[in-house]
């Protein structure tokens, strides 16, 4: 079980519920970034370089592992030669001014001079080191390049808005399936702070550390589980008696705690409408880690804390107005 996500397609990370959700149910959470952005980190955004500064995110530079993978670019060349990955529509919408940056060192200049070849990205030489790549291909390659990481440093890549995967790759349906009732276990499940502290978040994240791997063990559990009975009926039933069995142990623990008041909370799925936290696995001959494997050739020990679910409450006791 990977306990790190990695966020993707965007260098500074979203300014939304999302991220808060996300830091406060996974160990650590990455953002893909080029060695420039660390040697002069005002190009972050605020929101981004405060949560830098805390240690809530951490940046993680892609040479440190594509250059391990023997044939990186092949591998994603590979996949955009494939026929339904439609070039002749995409060199229309690049026509169109379809397009998004993106910035050279986090793929070298290799493979994004053969997408300007191909007439779907463009290299302006006044906007050095960024380049200019059709909207859809720009996800894709970003996709790619999570997924490899993903594989090489145990994270789980995610992205908060659907529209940042290209649908037309096979993704494998268990694995879509899993994070989709990871999703519904979660929804109006776990408390999450609006707008809160990062100094307190982060010794919160610190103190409560056990507290969180034993939820996040008890979540993937659950989804697995309910993942495996084959009968919608029976894994909606499951799903509710899971769900009912947290909130009342959540419950118990909370009414043997001290209230403190620290700040407003509301409630929703730590991944938000999208699903943020997708998997991938390999599919038919378009899939995307097909295109991957051919590349590579201190906390509170209160004897009241029952830590499968002491999380939630812990939350609540910490964060709630």
């Amino acid at each position: 079980m990977n306990d790190n996500l990695l966020y993707f397609p965007y260098i500074n990370i979203p300014k939304n519920n999302w991220t808060i959700k996300s830091l406060l149910y996974w160990d650590n959470v990455g953002i893909i970034v080029p060695p420039d952005f660390a040697e002069n980190p005002n190009q972050y955004n605020k929101k981004t370089r405060d949560l830098l500064q805390t240690d809530l995110i951490e940046q993680v530079f892609p040479f440190e592992y594509t250059w391990r993978v023997k044939k990186f670019d092949k591998g994603f060349l590979k996949l955009i030669y494939q026929p339904e990955f439609n070039l002749h529509k995409k060199q229309e919408d690049f026509k169109k001014s379809k397009m998004s940056r993106i910035h050279v060192q986090k793929f070298g200049e290799e493979i994004l001079d053969k997408l300007v070849t191909m007439e779907i990205a463009v290299r302006l030489p006044v906007e050095w080191p960024w380049y200019y790549v059709e909207s859809k291909t720009a996800r894709l390659i970003m996709l790619y390049l999570a997924t490899v990481i993903g594989k090489l440093g145990n994270f789980t890549p995610a992205t908060d808005n659907f529209k940042n995967l290209d649908l037309s790759i096979n993704q494998n349906g268990a694995d879509l399936r899993r994070n989709s009732l990871r999703q519904n276990i979660l929804d109006d499940l776990i408390p999450y702070p609006i707008d809160p502290d990062l100094t307190k978040l982060r010794i919160f994240k610190d103190k409560y550390h056990e507290e969180l791997k034993s939820f996040r063990i008890l979540i993937e559990q659950s989804a697995l589980t309910i993942a495996s009975f084959k009968k919608n009926k029976i894994q909606k039933e499951f799903q509710l008696l899971k769900v009912a069995e947290i909130n009342d142990k959540k419950e118990k623990i909370l009414s043997d705690l001290n209230q403190s008041n620290l700040g407003q909370i509301t409630f929703g799925t730590i991944f938000g409408l999208t699903g943020a936290a997708i998997g991938f696995s390999q599919g038919n001959i378009f899939s995307l880690l097909n295109a991957v494997h051919s590349s590579f050739q201190g906390y509170d020990n209160s004897e009241i804390l029952s830590r499968d679910y002491s999380y939630l409450a812990l939350i609540d006791k910490n964060f709630k107005q």
